[in-house]
């Protein structure tokens, strides 16, 4: 099983590095031991120093934050709304696909997390604005046909009707919830595929000219571990969907390198 971008060990044992109380987390690198409230702290701060030295929010920009309902999308909602919601218009925006007993209740859990935290939000209906769901598109991939795969269609398709909303609301940025190991798995993938104008466009800020059709796309956790993501969730007390990936994942290339 490959090995994860960091691990987070049980902090028993050890003192936390800031106010010395019994630590719950232990990061190997550093190393860092923290209590509940200074691991939040720290995940925290990163955040704000990656929003702050790459310029990713000016003052009074309207923000729209897609929203899986997962982890990655609702802690970047969780933390916007916490650092720029009485400054900045935060916004979540929701694609439902339509892969029935699993985006549907992602999307239900993250329609109360913005009701408890008084944020707006948006749903676009995959089947509504393109006439035709994943599910449907699965159903028509010839079996065996691996490189077309659901996943291709609905990446374009996800990124189409996100753009196309944030436009209609007049968001200037889209905060995704990409972390650092998405970050890192998308950089091999590209080596290996030799495809230098998609590795070129990686980055806390993604792309690399503006376009006016184009909304400028961010991510806030791009220097955040996926486990260590998964921790603060936990411990900042949101729900966030913990059913298995999308049903149709298994096809993703992004899992061989994984």
């Amino acid at each position: 099983m490959a090995k994860p971008m960091s691990s987070i060990e049980s902090g028993k044992g050890g003192k936390c590095v800031y106010c010395g109380k019994d630590a719950i987390v232990s990061l190997p690198y550093g190393p860092h031991r923290f209590c509940k409230e200074h691991f939040i702290y720290f995940f925290e701060k990163r955040v704000r120093r990656t929003i702050r030295m790459n310029r990713l929010i000016e003052g009074r920009e309207k923000i729209a934050v897609a929203v899986s309902g997962g982890k990655d999308s609702l802690a970047t909602l969780f933390i916007l709304n916490k650092i720029f919601g009485k400054s900045n218009e935060i916004v979540a925006v929701m694609v439902d696909e339509g892969i029935y007993g699993y985006r549907d209740k992602a999307i239900e859990i993250a329609k109360r997390n913005c009701e408890e935290w008084g944020i707006k939000y948006e749903i676009v209906s995959m089947k509504k604005e393109l006439g035709i769901s994943m599910t449907e598109v699965m159903s028509r991939i010839p079996k065996g046909q691996l490189e077309q795969s659901s996943c291709s269609y609905c990446g374009v398709f996800r990124r189409k009707l996100l753009n196309e909303k944030a436009g209609l609301i007049k968001a200037k940025k889209i905060a995704t919830g990409h972390n650092l190991d998405d970050e890192c798995q998308s950089i091999l993938m590209n080596i290996a595929s030799n495809d230098l104008p998609r590795l070129a466009r990686l980055g806390p800020t993604t792309g690399v000219k503006k376009f006016r059709q184009f909304v400028p796309r961010i991510k806030p956790l791009y220097e955040c571990p996926e486990n260590e993501v998964h921790k603060f969730a936990e411990l900042s007390g949101f729900d966030f969907c913990k059913a298995p990936c999308c049903p149709y994942s298994w096809q993703a290339k992004r899992n061989i390198f994984r």
